[in-house]
């Protein structure tokens, strides 16, 4: 381990901040006009990869998404992609993350079919590795095929320098991240628990009642449904 900060730091040198601008113009232009990422059928993604979403919802940190690809599900003719969406995950955090995970940036197979919706999940609620930052899991979110405008496979050569940006329009508040993580952590175990006993059909469900079981939950699931309503095809 330790191969993606070995590089990012070699890259960035002394300057994170232009380093980072000067990642996220270069994606910038790319989701104009691709020329080294793939734009990619959301029919065509796989497990263990980075994407970035263009995405019908409300929220900026979800109409533009960069994410890892962990999982999917099918159900009521509906398909849900899971993944971690990094505009949650400071800087920092995203580099310890994904340096456990990444044993080189060479094969870009590595991490197909071998991180799960489960050690995800677990990694980023509770990780098991050092340093251990937990909380994060929130960061994991759905999205439904249906309202992907389009997608771009980022190549591995490309990967270090994708998890060190962002798109513009979502301008990168470490500060505010953090706030909002200490906020999560306050009722993280009952959100753990709602979420691993809620099904994942019932957050698209526009009839579910909030009741005390998915209560904590409660934002989130009002948010999927109203994002359904109002962009679901």
């Amino acid at each position: 381990m330790g191969k993606l900060r070995d590089i990012i730091n070699l890259e960035k040198k002394q300057d994170s901040v232009k380093y980072f601008k000067d990642n996220s113009m270069f994606f910038l232009k790319q989701w104009q006009t691709p020329t080294q990422v793939d734009a990619v059928s959301p029919t065509k993604m796989f497990n263990g990869q980075f994407y970035f979403y263009l995405y019908l919802d409300e929220s900026n940190w979800m109409k533009f998404s960069p994410l890892f690809f962990i999982d999917m599900k099918i159900f009521d003719n509906r398909t849900i992609y899971y993944g971690i969406n990094m505009n949650f995950l400071p800087l920092e955090v995203r580099i310890i993350f994904f340096d456990h995970f990444i044993n080189n940036l060479d094969d870009d197979r590595q991490l197909m079919n071998k991180v799960s919706f489960k050690d995800a999940y677990n990694s980023l609620l509770a990780p098991s590795f050092k340093p251990a930052i937990p909380g994060w899991e929130y960061s994991l979110v759905e999205y439904d095929a249906r309202r992907i405008i389009s997608a771009y496979k980022i190549p591995i050569s490309l990967w270090h320098k994708f998890i060190y940006s962002q798109h513009p329009k979502n301008i990168y508040d470490p500060n505010k991240l953090y706030e909002i993580w200490v906020k999560k952590l306050e009722t993280k175990q009952e959100r753990h628990q709602a979420i691993i006993t809620q099904l994942a059909s019932d957050y698209f469900d526009a009839k579910i009642e909030i009741n005390e079981e998915n209560n904590i939950l409660k934002n989130h699931i009002m948010r999927l449904q109203r994002n359904d309503r109002k962009y679901g095809k």
